[in-house]
């Protein structure tokens, strides 16, 4: 008589528990898990009574046969989480729950994940079988997900031109939406020693000054200058609007296509990216300087595996992020001989590519350094 009362719950729908892992080291941990669609070939959700001690359909709207379970996301006023998917199943850190109608079902699980901004679709399938009455079901799918082909684009790549350290070394915060303005950009060499540029001046003329590599930090493994004017004209060159890459997690298109150094034809037979004796015949002026540009195709080459991309990231100017996806600025390694502040660069739109010095200040931040991994831009 004090009110209380003992009960016990019979549940009779039926419980997938998602669990899935990926074995890639490259992707663990970073991938995450943003959607799982069920599709059935019968009926798994709708409106059901208990009046006959189990779960049965009420009429009315037929039976769904796609259940969609958003992962993370934000839910009656709570913060959703972040989902990583771990290289082991681990229910207890990543498990996902999913009600469906008991029954005889061959299903269809679709899994949404992000890596770095891009999205892929991984499709699994179970065969028909049989899904109980107040029984629990661990899925634990192994999903392999895949390295999406231009990901590996960080902030930790724009550098002043031949710096020891990238742009925003050392900083807790930086910015990676295009015009958003910090102020912790390095701002001289007394300041920022590693962050700063190199003031090396090119040795002789500009022709000859410009054969050989002559940065010895991040812009040391960048092409000569005399290399880039071979990109330029006969290296065919593609700018693409639509392919992919990430950037601080932030998907982007956009970028140009060249073809790869050993596809070039009649370049010096001795010469490498980083050390070519001559620059093509289009790309010297009257006075001897080095000046190429030309109008890129546009969109992606037929065969790209005689090409490589580099994105169009944009650059650097105190402190603000500009063009990116519009525009690619890459260092070459040759500094200029009559000033300390200018240097040859790589500059691209989708109606120009052209390589000069005059307007490539060293304190802007270009792409330099490698792609992470260690692999170089220029192949």
């Amino acid at each position: 008589m004090n009110n209380e009362y003992s009960f016990k719950l019979n549940h009779r729908a039926s419980y997938l528990i998602f669990a899935p892992k990926d074995p890639n080291i490259e992707t663990a941990g970073k991938c995450k898990l943003k959607k799982i669609k069920v599709e059935s070939d019968k009926g798994i959700n709708g409106v059901f009574s208990f009046n006959t001690g189990h779960l049965e359909h009420s009429g009315g709207d037929p039976l769904g046969r796609i259940t969609t379970l958003e992962v993370g996301e934000d839910f009656d006023g709570v913060k959703g989480q972040d989902f990583p998917i771990p290289t082991t199943q681990d229910v207890r850190t990543n498990g996902a729950f999913m009600v469906i109608q008991p029954g005889t079902h061959a299903l269809t699980i679709t899994y949404t994940v992000e890596y770095y901004g891009i999205t892929q679709e991984i499709t699994k399938t179970i065969a028909s079988r049989d899904f109980l009455e107040n029984k629990y079901y661990t899925i634990g799918h192994t999903l392999n997900v895949e390295v999406p082909e231009f990901v590996f684009y960080f902030p930790d790549t724009y550098y002043m031109w031949d710096a020891q350290k990238w742009y925003w070394y050392g900083q807790e915060t930086y910015p990676t939406i295009i015009n958003t303005a910090y102020s912790t950009y390095p701002r001289s060499q007394q300041e920022d020693p590693l962050r700063w540029y190199n003031d090396i001046r090119g040795t002789t003329a500009h022709r000859a000054n410009n054969s050989a590599c002559q940065s010895g930090g991040s812009a040391r493994n960048m092409p000569c200058a005399n290399a880039l004017t071979w990109y330029i004209y006969s290296g065919d060159p593609h700018f693409d609007g639509t392919t992919e890459w990430s950037i601080g997690g932030v998907k982007q298109r956009g970028g140009l296509w060249l073809k790869k150094w050993n596809k070039i034809s009649g370049k010096p037979s001795d010469a490498s990216i980083t050390n070519c004796s001559t620059c093509h015949s289009s790309g010297i002026t009257e006075e001897g300087e080095i000046s190429a540009s030309a109008t890129p195709k546009t969109g992606r080459p037929s065969d790209t595996s005689d090409y490589f991309f580099l994105p169009a990231m944009g650059y650097y100017y105190n402190g603000t992020l500009y063009s990116v996806g519009t525009g690619g600025n890459y260092w070459s390694s040759s500094p200029e001989s009559y000033s300390p502040t200018t240097v040859f660069a790589l500059n691209f739109s989708s109606g120009k590519v052209l390589i000069n010095s005059s307007s490539n200040n060293r304190p802007y931040g270009y792409v330099g350094g490698s792609r992470p991994g260690g692999a170089q831009w220029f192949q």
